[in-house]
């Protein structure tokens, strides 16, 4: 039987989120300067996994984590793509980036 699309779609999530923090890196200097944050980006996606546009909807408060936020989306390109169930040819999604010192 096939699961259902909240399910589906929970799945493909899990693998996105996986995927994404293969490329986390903290930048340096705001590690040295303490900076901790979390930069909120708006991000659209074809369903083969490009991006096909970015933008920060609510920043960090540090232009260094901003910066790291737009270069992992970048990094991690392509994205995992949509499965056969998710028909939509794009997705805009909201996703949080954090950056926290341990």
């Amino acid at each position: 039987s096939t699961p259902p699309t909240g399910q589906i779609l929970m799945t493909w999530q899990g693998r996105f989120i996986a995927h994404l923090a293969r490329y986390q890196r903290f930048p340096a200097q705001a590690q040295r300067r303490g900076e901790q944050g979390v930069v909120m980006m708006n991000v659209t996606l074809s369903r083969t996994g490009q991006v096909l546009s970015m933008a920060i909807a609510t920043t960090s408060g540090h232009a260094d984590l901003d910066g790291q936020a737009q270069a992992r989306i970048t990094r991690a390109e392509p994205l995992p793509a949509f499965p056969p169930e998710i028909t939509v040819q794009q997705m805009e999604l909201l996703i949080p980036l954090r950056f926290t010192l341990q």
